[in-house]
């Protein structure tokens, strides 16, 4: 029961993590560029 909620959460957990992580990215990425162009 403790295992499959676990589970469960980590399932939707980890779409989001990726979503954050990739919007991290992209948001260094494009401040970064934009510092490199001034």
């Amino acid at each position: 029961m403790v295992h499959g909620h676990i589970l469960g959460l980590s399932t939707v957990a980890v779409p989001h993590f990726l979503i954050v992580v990739f919007f991290a990215s992209s948001l260094v990425r494009s401040c970064s560029f934009s510092i490199c162009r001034d």
